[in-house]
């Protein structure tokens, strides 16, 4: 009975312990993200205790569904953080002096409708070609109609800036004056600051999904001052 007991109160301890390091954890990073995020972080794993105490976490997420990043206002993105080591005196002091990951993968997500806002397009929308570029999906009014257009655009990823490029605009057949189409070229041919992710991104994969714009990226070796969010 007493071992049962002994247990309880060590599970009870490790559960209690893991919740308030993750609620700290939310409240410091409310205050460097920006916009109104929300963010969320989950430690993984058992027990948390033997993993705070060494100060050697193997898997910690963080995500919040409404990141203000730049000009972009509703992204939602999760930090998927492997192999961390955080020592448990800067974990109290709430300082980052000795945090390190040894994998990070990113993923964010950008609606259609926050993209389409920024670049002047309302009723914007996306789909994939297969390839490495994405279909942009507008409309133009040409003498009192309505013409729906298509542009082929090749979007990167690097410095923390999202590139938007696009190659060639088509209307399906239908005669558009080529001032629309090269003020809607302009529109759409943009660099983005990402000043919200939460490291240094050199490389990503582009993809749509559920209409929406997907950013995948992934990092290695990762030290405190390459991480904005601990800054």
């Amino acid at each position: 009975m007493a071992l049962l007991v002994l247990a309880v109160v060590l599970v009870g301890a490790d559960i209690g312990g893991r919740v308030y390091a993750e609620d700290r954890a939310d409240a410091a990073l409310a205050q460097h993200l920006p916009g109104p995020a929300d963010p969320a972080v989950s430690i993984h794993g058992f027990s948390f205790l033997l993993q705070a105490l060494p100060g050697r976490y193997s898997h910690v997420t963080i995500s919040s569904n409404d990141l203000g990043t730049g000009p972009l206002q509703h992204v939602a993105a999760v930090a998927d953080l492997y192999d961390v080591t955080y020592p448990l005196r800067s974990a109290i002091d709430g300082t980052a002096d000795g945090l390190t990951i040894g994998r990070a993968h990113l993923r964010m997500t950008i609606p259609a409708t926050d993209l389409g806002s920024m670049l002047g397009v309302p009723d914007l929308t996306l789909s994939s070609t297969g390839g490495t570029a994405i279909e942009l999906h507008t409309s133009v009014t040409v003498a009192g109609e309505t013409v729906p257009v298509t542009a082929d655009v090749a979007i990167s990823i690097t410095d923390r800036t999202l590139h938007l490029t696009p190659s060639a605009l088509s209307a399906g057949g239908v005669a558009v004056p080529s001032a629309l189409l090269a003020e809607l070229h302009r529109r759409l041919t943009v660099s983005v600051p990402l000043p919200g992710l939460p490291f240094g991104v050199t490389s990503a994969v582009i993809s749509v999904s559920g209409g929406h714009l997907v950013i995948s990226a992934s990092a290695t070796d990762l030290r405190a001052d390459q991480i904005s969010l601990t800054a």
